[in-house]
C-alpha cells in the first residue's frame, strides 16, 4: 500500500495502515499525553504548593483589603460626621451673628436717638440764648433810637424858655430833694 507523500520503495507493516488511516495524529497526541503525564507527575507537588501559596497570598491579600476598606469607610464616616458637626456650628456661627448684628443695629439706633436728642436740647438752648441775645440787642437798639428820636424830638421843639423853665425845674427839684 502506497500513502501518499511516501517514496514508492517505502512499505510498510500491515497493522500500520489500519492506525495511520484512522488518524494520522495519535502518535503525535499520545506523545503529548505522556510528556504531560510525566510533567504533572513531577510537578504536581511544587505547582500545587505554588497554587496554595498564591491562594493564600491571595486571600491575605483581599483580608488587608477588606480591612483597609473598613478602615477608609470609618474614616469616611467619621470625617462625614465632623462635616455635618461643622456644618452645624456654622449655621449656629451665622445664628448668633445674626443676633449680634441686630443687637448691633439696635444699640446704634438707640445711642443715635440719644445723641438726637442731646442734639435737639443744646439746639433749643442755643437757640433760646441767640433769642434772649437777640431781643436785648433789639431792646437796646429800640432804646437807643427812642433816645435819639426824643433828643432830635426836644432840639427841635424845645426852645430857649423852655430849656430854662427845665432846668430851673430841675434846681428846684434838686432843692427839694436836698431838704
Amino acid at each position: 500500500m502506497k500513502l501518499p507523500g511516501l517514496a514508492d520503495d517505502t512499505t510498510l507493516p500491515a497493522a500500520a495502515p489500519v492506525l495511520l488511516l484512522l488518524n494520522p495524529e495519535i502518535p503525535r497526541t499520545v506523545n503529548f499525553l505522556i510528556f504531560a503525564a510525566i510533567l504533572i507527575y513531577l510537578l504536581r507537588k511544587p505547582l500545587s504548593r505554588f497554587l496554595a501559596e498564591r491562594v493564600e497570598a491571595i486571600r491575605r491579600d483581599l483580608a488587608e483589603a477588606g480591612a483597609k476598606k473598613e478602615r477608609v469607610e470609618s474614616r469616611l464616616r467619621e470625617i462625614e460626621g465632623q462635616l455635618a458637626r461643622l456644618q452645624a456650628e456654622i449655621a449656629e456661627f451665622k445664628s448668633a451673628a445674626e443676633q449680634e448684628s441686630l443687637k448691633d443695629q439696635e444699640r446704634i439706633r438707640a445711642a443715635t436717638e440719644v445723641e438726637m436728642q442731646k442734639l435737639k436740647t443744646f439746639a433749643g438752648r442755643e437757640i433760646d440764648g441767640a433769642k434772649s441775645a437777640a431781643l436785648l440787642e433789639l431792646k437796646a437798639f429800640a432804646a437807643r433810637k427812642s433816645v435819639e428820636v426824643a433828643e432830635s424830638l426836644i432840639h427841635r421843639e424845645l426852645k430857649e424858655e423852655d430849656e430854662r423853665r427845665l432846668v430851673s425845674d430841675f434846681g428846684d427839684g434838686m432843692k427839694e430833694i436836698r431838704r
